[in-house]
């Protein structure tokens, strides 16, 4: 009997001490995502996101319900609080900022990375940097339609391969975003988690869904010898470029912290918070992070682009003076 229970107990420790994954954007995917791994007791899950909860968001991410309405919460925050009570066992790290060139070093803490971000720009910085750091990812999109799931490193074709090639019909951006992600879906990218620290992993498979016939299919990725990102590490990424634009606003990462003091009496109409300067300007908000994230609602283009250079001008010129 007590042999039995050794060998139990060994066995538990070794589920709980599977390992460490991060998971990179944390919207209707994302969030389902950890809500449904919540149970595995993994020794540690980072959790990567710059964005802010609203009222849109909880159609599609009921994960977010209870979030506190007389304030701004960012989704890390509401995150690390409502899963910290539930896991005894998984250390929970936050990073309240959207992913950019200058956290390629984090990856290094990590055995596993998740990218559940919704737009191009952020996809390639993350695969990327993936290479650099030789760190096995999981790349996983969704629309109306379908959803696809790509398990990508130890020498596979990466996603800069996909999107050069077109294979996968990749669809990007959050207005495509307008379900929640089917059970079925989310249990597969989670049991794909599972199979890696099984030594279990496909690499260089693409797994696409079909939610409205209930069907899944598979497509082998052929590495792309032209690839700038895993065959010729030619890739360049500007940073200075919108991460992304949908229904929620205008998204865009400065790279760099900001002294919102200092733009609280330069910006007219703002107010400041713990964690942001919220601006409004006749009916049109920015919200601002001191990670130097902006949601920016309301705004044109070109309206976006004329505040933030204007923003950026005086955050540096005000460094300099100093």
């Amino acid at each position: 009997m007590y042999l039995n229970k050794f060998i139990f107990n060994l066995e538990m420790a070794s589920f709980m001490a599977k390992g460490r994954i991060l998971v990179i954007g944390i919207g209707a995917m994302g969030s389902a995502f950890l809500e449904n791994i919540k149970s595995k007791d993994l020794d540690e899950i980072g959790i990567f996101d710059g964005d802010i909860i609203t009222e849109s968001n909880l159609f599609n991410q009921p994960f977010y319900s209870g979030y506190y309405r007389s304030k701004a919460q960012s989704k890390v925050e509401f995150a690390l609080d409502k899963l910290g009570k539930t896991s005894k066992n998984t250390k929970y790290t936050g990073y309240d900022r959207y992913f950019g060139k200058r956290d390629a070093g984090i990856l290094k803490d990590y055995d596993l990375i998740l990218d559940f971000t919704d737009n191009i720009k952020s996809r390639t910085i993350i695969n990327y940097a993936c290479i650099k750091a030789k760190k096995p990812a999981i790349y996983s999109s969704i629309n109306e339609r379908e959803g696809t799931v790509y398990f990508y490193g130890d020498g596979s074709a990466c996603f800069n391969c996909i999107l050069r090639n077109s294979i996968g019909k990749i669809k990007e951006g959050c207005e495509s975003h307008t379900a929640i992600p089917t059970k079925d879906f989310i249990d597969f990218i989670t049991q794909s988690v599972d199979d890696f620290f099984k030594d279990k992993a496909e690499f260089g498979k693409l797994s696409v869904f079909d939610f409205s016939k209930a069907g899944r299919f598979s497509l082998n990725i052929k590495k792309d010898s032209d690839c700038e990102a895993c065959s010729k590490d030619s890739l360049v990424i500007d940073d200075d470029e919108f991460i992304q634009i949908c229904s929620s606003g205008i998204k865009f990462s400065a790279g760099k912290e900001l002294d919102l003091g200092n733009l609280a009496g330069y910006l007219k109409g703002s107010r400041l918070t713990e964690e942001y300067l919220i601006v409004d300007n006749g009916g049109r908000t920015a919200f601002i992070s001191r990670q130097g994230d902006f949601l920016l609602t309301g705004y044109n283009k070109d309206e976006a682009r004329e505040l933030l250079s204007s923003i950026l001008a005086y955050d540096s010129k005000k460094k300099n003076q100093a």
